[in-house]
């Protein structure tokens, strides 16, 4: 019977190793990060771990010490490849570092407050509770595990397919306005879509996110960065439109393209989607939500056409390659996500 016990507490214990692995990487890297800090700072170390104490860490160093174990693990949970998902944990290690900092922020108010003199166990209560509430705060109100995921792969990188188009001159603030209205469907596809499983007790449920794609103007260089290759229809249908707004093109003779055809082109729905809503017996829908689109497209392309008319001097599409946003530091624009972020 006592060998029995052992054997189901391994394999739950083996199980619950494989389910929690991400996190509890995550958190022997904080560990580690921890130590190796307090080695340095000479609270412990090799001799500190065979019982031999050291001269005594100030408060503020404990909570230095703290906040990088804290930032090694979320650093962790985003550095994890993929087969090793740390995304669902997310949520905790920032809820972890979110209540490190606010508990470190009231504890170190405090602390000057009393004029650096040793803190009032009023605030040490403070400092917690402050540090439970952001954890809570972060862990109840924070993105789905979706959110997070995409949070995560805009902040390691990811796979982008790049567009280079030259314009003619530097855009005015009007004419930037309205390349944005032009490039939007392409930007609207080329965002790729995340989505999350969750099974529960309660049922099953599908969370949904966007990595955005993102474009920028420098000069006469207009750059678009594609989260997620369209087909490669849909993305000829998008140089060719951009084509015809060349310098070259049918503006030089006067002529305005077929703007029915060119927004046909870009409202056809990806393939996957065409056999899903064949499948779920939507094909009837799908085809008037196609035909909206055109009509709309049809007109705003008709309206920017005076405005954009031989702006454009070359489109090229690159190879793809990793992309990091890094937040918008190099000024980046996303597009704002689409309304139905399903694929």
């Amino acid at each position: 019977m006592l060998a029995l016990s052992l054997a189901v507490s391994a394999v739950l214990g083996l199980l619950a190793l494989w389910v929690f692995a991400p996190l509890f990487i995550a958190l022997t890297a904080g560990a580690v990060v921890a130590l190796l800090l307090l080695a340095l700072a000479g609270r412990t170390g090799l001799t500190g771990l065979t019982g031999r104490t050291a001269r005594t860490l100030p408060v503020a160093g404990w909570w230095a010490v703290a906040l990088c174990a804290g930032a090694a693990c979320v650093a962790m949970l985003v550095l994890l490849p993929d087969r090793l998902d740390g995304a669902p944990f997310l949520a905790f290690g920032m809820g972890l570092l979110a209540a490190i900092c606010a508990g470190a922020l009231v504890w170190l108010t405090g602390w000057l407050i009393a004029g650096r003199q040793p803190v009032p166990v009023s605030w040490w209560t403070g400092s917690a509770l402050a540090g439970l509430g952001a954890f809570l705060a972060l862990l109840l109100g924070g993105p789905d595990t979706a959110g997070w995921m995409a949070w995560r792969d805009q902040l390691r990188g990811y796979e982008a397919v790049p567009l280079r188009i030259t314009l003619a001159e530097a855009p005015t603030a009007q004419r930037e306005q309205a390349l944005a209205e032009l490039l939007q469907p392409l930007l609207e596809q080329g965002s790729r879509a995340v989505s999350h499983r969750q099974s529960t007790r309660f049922g099953n449920s599908v969370e949904h996110a966007v990595v955005p794609a993102r474009w920028r103007i420098e000069g006469t260089l207009l750059e678009v960065m594609l989260a997620e290759k369209p087909p490669a229809p849909l993305l000829s249908a998008h140089v060719a439109l951009l084509e015809q707004f060349a310098a070259s093109g049918p503006a030089q003779a006067g002529q305005a393209p077929s703007w029915l055809m060119l927004a046909s082109a870009q409202c056809l729905p990806p393939p996957r989607l065409r056999e899903l809503s064949r499948l779920l017996g939507q094909g009837g829908e799908l085809l008037a939500r196609a035909r909206r689109c055109t009509q709309q497209r049809s007109a705003q392309l008709q309206r920017l056409w005076p405005l954009l008319a031989g702006s454009v001097e070359r489109v090229e599409v690159g190879e793809a390659r990793r992309f990091h946003p890094w937040l918008g530091l190099q000024r980046w624009q996303a597009v704002a996500p689409p309304d139905n972020p399903e694929p």
